[in-house]
């Protein structure tokens, strides 16, 4: 790893500068990552979904853990009213039916609240082997870090600090809320 690349892999750097602002889900670095000059990618690295560096702000979560990742998330624009939905089901076996049921949700969503848009999963390769600062993060939509099997415990902790602080909001702009009682 040549020296231009390991003083820019430092998070500073990638994610906006040395100063630090604090919002209701924690201390997030003061620029954009497009006002920064950031280097690192907003894309989906399952779907290609990209993110606007300029809007994007970045927060570290679960530091020096399993689960290390950089929240990348706006402010509201506005207030908003939305409604989501946690959904259940039927469904039988040996020992007969099982049923469940749906709740739906109006939430308000107050203009300056922090909206997640995407996160930037902390790979597990060491510093020394990266090639490049995308090497650190692997990138994921909402949707794509939800459906992928090896992220659960990384997303399911993403919601359950986000929830109650600010809002994960799918690609569709609906709010993801934590799902309790899934012990898998």
């Amino acid at each position: 790893m040549g020296n231009e690349l390991g003083r820019s892999l430092n998070a500073p750097y990638l994610f906006g500068g040395d100063e630090m602002n604090k919002c209701s889900l924690g201390q997030y670095y003061y620029k954009t990552i497009g006002e920064a000059g950031s280097p690192i990618s907003v894309d989906c690295c399952k779907c290609s979904l990209s993110g606007d560096k300029n809007i994007l702000y970045s927060l570290p979560v679960f530091q020096g853990t399993d689960n290390e990742s950089i929240l990348l998330f706006h402010f509201a624009p506005d207030d908003v009213t939305t409604t989501y939905a946690q959904k259940a089901g039927i469904s039988a076996d040996e020992k007969g039916p099982k049923a469940s049921a749906e709740i739906s949700k109006s939430e308000t969503i107050k203009k300056g609240s922090p909206l997640v848009k995407m996160i930037l999963a902390r790979s597990k390769i060491d510093i020394t082997e990266c090639k490049n600062h995308n090497d650190l993060y692997n990138g994921y939509c909402v949707d794509c870090i939800l459906k992928d099997e090896t992220q659960k415990s990384r997303i399911k902790s993403i919601l359950l600090h986000v929830h109650g602080n600010g809002f994960v909001i799918n690609s569709n702009y609906n709010i993801v809320t934590p799902s309790y009682g899934d012990s898998k």
